[in-house]
């Protein structure tokens, strides 16, 4: 089957058309941890995956930066200083550990991932009772997702009143990567329509419209380092893996060094830019 892209016409992020049926993505996932330890999908699931210095290196970087705007999140904004917190789709459990760290009731679900912690359960958000959470947390999770509109009504109905929802996706076709786009005169790298691994494609604007016609005020979004300076400064990662590497760890380098406080208003304000590799943000139940 040919798979196309096509721009939703009532939130503005795009999709591939035909919409995979669910029976073909449960089975692509069926298969996905092998996609994973090959490296032919998700080569920073690849690295936290394998035992190692270079897994220790990538988790630490992890809780130095996203985790803690996940946390920072989570204290400023939930309702309680006590929150029920649910991560759906919590992959490997990593944040999930993390956060149990900070909060006593913090649990995991994920229908298709091994998680190699006991605080991740392997079922959906059908199973989780209504009213239960104090912040769902989407990482990485809407952009696999069938009906985005749909999931995202369903699972709020898991939280409580002034529930926290916190999303992060990819920021697709921001202002940099359409910039690199033209420079390198090449077709979408971020785009693969030969498989189902990605369904949907937001930014921040598409993203934020998709939230609030969900029923929440979104009011914090937080950028991350807009890898596509790279490629405009003339490292092609996309044509050259090694390449890709040393721009990871590069980026890696420099958020590692920087005081967090100051990497964090550094990427709202990105954020507010639309720029930004990918993008997280909270919003509370109207």
């Amino acid at each position: 089957m040919t798979l196309k892209l096509r721009k939703n016409k009532d939130f503005g992020y795009y999709h591939l058309h035909p919409i995979p049926s669910q029976e073909d993505i449960e089975s692509f996932y069926s298969n996905y941890t092998e996609l994973i330890k090959t490296g032919e999908k998700d080569q920073g699931m690849m690295r936290l995956m394998f035992e190692g210095k270079e897994q220790v290196k990538e988790l630490h970087w992890m809780e130095h930066t996203v985790y803690q705007d996940v946390k920072y999140m989570i204290e400023t904004y939930a309702s309680t200083n006590k929150p029920a917190i649910l991560d759906c789709g919590a992959g490997n459990g990593d944040l999930v550990e993390y956060l149990s760290n900070h909060f006593l009731n913090t649990l995991g679900i994920d229908p298709y991932f091994d998680s190699r912690s006991n605080l991740v359960f392997r079922f959906s958000i059908d199973n989780v009772q209504n009213k239960s959470t104090d912040v769902l947390l989407l990482m990485n999770v809407l952009e696999h997702i069938r009906e985005p509109f749909w999931f995202i009504n369903e699972a709020k109905k898991t939280l409580r009143e002034e529930g926290l929802i916190i999303v992060k996706v990819p920021n697709e076709f921001n202002r940099l990567q359409v910039k690199a786009l033209k420079f390198l005169k090449t077709k979408p790298w971020f785009i693969s329509t030969k498989d189902i691994h990605h369904i949907n494609y937001f930014n921040l604007e598409s993203l934020t419209k998709l939230l609030d016609a969900s029923g929440f005020d979104v009011f914090d979004a937080i950028a991350d380092f807009p890898m596509e300076a790279f490629l405009l400064s003339g490292y092609n990662y996309v044509d050259n893996q090694d390449i890709g590497s040393f721009c990871h760890q590069s980026r890696v380098s420099m958020e590692m060094a920087v005081n967090t406080e100051v990497r964090r208003k550094l990427y709202q304000l990105l954020a507010k830019s639309g720029i930004g590799r990918t993008v997280l943000v909270a919003g509370v139940l109207k």
